[in-house]
């Protein structure tokens, strides 16, 4: 394709954008007979992306390769019954990269709306880059090594993009505010709904021939919800890549049920206990931190401190119950995630753990090196396997003990050794006596490692995706969070260490 179609089209999109951010703040509505796309096309991408690093200057080590990454989310909150707002957020990043290992990324704002436009920006981010980019001090000759990971690559095939969860983003939401409205209003309780709902691309291009592209979407849905008088609360979520499965009313309606179960809660002696976790509260609890503790690098539980007998991890070691088994799968439909890295590096689908015994952990190219294994990346999310036992199934078989609907996400870890995490219950914490919910209970402050309490296991439930909501709103590049799937769990001898007199 020459240069002047690469030009065309590359503008033409910079003023689509431009147009449609425009549009958002108008609030001027669009209609899926007339909605365009706002989020870049493969083609649009290339083109941008080889327009773009004809713009670079002499005289600087010369940008070898481009990472964009365009995304267009949409945040409506609902508040007290009747108060609703509504933002659509169009971000778009460009990431150059050079042989030596140089790299910078800076944020194309809606105002770049041709390439003499894009040209100035670039010139104000190399001014800021080049005492660092000097073109005497690029090599001669591209490293062989370098070339090769710059060149073409084979990627598994992934199918992440939903048109039902595009024409949510772009077409008017009256109707859905509505309804989460109408929901809340006869409890008589303060309601709090979130809905974020976005569609997204990225392309990984190097002339040597390298080009990763993916295209997603993604949506959740969040309820918070206090009673009257502000001492219970509940919550609900659900969360996927096709909006078309998600039921934004029935997450109210079990909001507002868990605040109602909530009322009147009473003090019990913190302590150890059989807990069963929903599995909000179960992804909470290992949520980011999970993906993190497979890095060779931080992987505290699975190392030996000290090392055993010159062995360093626990790799082909017990580290699980031997029903769980865990894995990264790119392909998943619904599960699923760019089958690269942010790097253009291919990404397949690992098993890190298989029946409890730990199969795989990730290592960096130059780790990997000195290690003598095959380099594989940090899984940018996870699924676990589960059981078949029912939540009710699991209270029935509780002599004494604690159900816990959902913990503050992202616990503090403590001790990154152990992964002992602290953090504390809301939102539903309820006590069981003889195989019944007898009482909700104050909530509690808790000290627990995740990978400790997958060792004490009793029952496990059907696994489901996880709903987050904007507990990381400062992060907007990352929500909703990349898929996390577990299952609700029965275990013996939580830590649940201090009351919490919270809500």
């Amino acid at each position: 394709m020459s240069s002047l179609s690469d030009n065309r089209i590359a503008t033409e999109f910079l003023r689509r954008r431009a147009g449609s951010a425009h549009e958002y703040v108008s609030g001027k509505a669009t209609t899926p007979a007339t909605a365009e796309r706002r989020v870049i096309t493969r083609e649009e991408a290339l083109a941008l992306a080889r327009a773009t690093l004809n713009l670079q200057s002499r005289g600087l080590i010369p940008w070898h390769g481009i990472t964009l990454k365009h995304r267009v989310f949409r945040i409506v909150r609902v508040t007290n019954n009747t108060h609703v707002t509504s933002a659509i957020v169009d971000r778009f990043h460009l990431t150059f990269h050079t042989n030596v290992g140089s790299a910078i990324d800076f944020g194309v704002d809606t105002t770049v709306r041709d390439l003499p436009t894009l040209r100035t920006l670039i010139r104000q981010v190399e001014a800021h880059a080049a005492p660092s980019l000097r073109l005497e001090d690029a090599p001669e000759e591209l490293d062989a090594a370098w070339r090769v990971s710059a060149g073409p690559q084979t990627y598994l095939p992934v199918s992440l993009w939903h048109p039902a969860t595009y024409e949510a983003l772009v077409t008017s939401n009256q109707e859905i505010t509505a309804s989460l409205v109408r929901a809340m209003q006869p409890s008589g309780y303060t309601c709090a709904a979130t809905i974020m709902i976005v569609g997204q691309a990225a392309l990984c291009f190097h002339p040597l021939g390298k080009i990763a592209w993916g295209e997603d979407t993604d949506s959740e849905v969040t309820a918070s919800v206090h009673t009257a008088d502000g001492k219970a609360s509940g919550w609900s979520g659900q969360a996927s890549r096709n909006w078309a499965v998600l039921h934004p009313e029935r997450v109210i309606a079990d909001a507002i049920d868990m605040a109602a179960r909530g009322r009147n809660p009473v003090r019990v002696e913190p302590g150890r206990y059989t807990a069963i976790l929903g599995s909000a509260a179960v992804g909470a609890l290992f949520g980011e931190g999970m993906c993190s503790q497979f890095n060779f690098e931080d992987a505290g539980p699975l190392r030996h401190w000290p090392p055993l007998n010159g062995k360093l991890t626990k790799f082909n070691e017990r580290v699980a119950d031997s029903r769980l088994t865990i894995w990264s799968d790119p392909t998943d439909p619904n599960f699923g995630s760019y089958p690269f890295f942010d790097d253009g590096t291919p990404s397949g689908k690992v098993t890190w753990v298989d029946k409890g015994v730990l199969k795989a952990l990730s290592y960096d190219p130059g780790t990997a090196m000195q290690m003598g294994v095959t380099p594989v990346r940090q899984p940018p999310s996870f699924q676990m396997s589960g059981g078949t036992t029912s939540i009710a199934d699991m209270i029935a078989n509780c002599e004494r003990g604690i159900y816990v609907h959902r913990i503050s996400p992202f616990p503090t870890i403590m001790d990154w050794r152990s992964a002992m995490a602290l953090g504390n219950t809301r939102d539903g914490c309820f006590f069981i006596k003889n195989g019944k919910i007898t009482s909700s209970v104050i909530n509690f402050r808790f000290e627990e490692s995740p990978f400790l309490m997958i060792n004490k296991i009793l029952a496990l439930g059907v696994p489901e995706r996880v709903a987050f909501g904007t507990v990381r709103l400062y992060r907007m590049d990352g929500l909703p969070l990349l898929p996390i799937v577990v299952p609700p769990m029965m275990v013996q001898d939580f830590n649940f260490s201090a009351l919490c007199d919270a809500v």
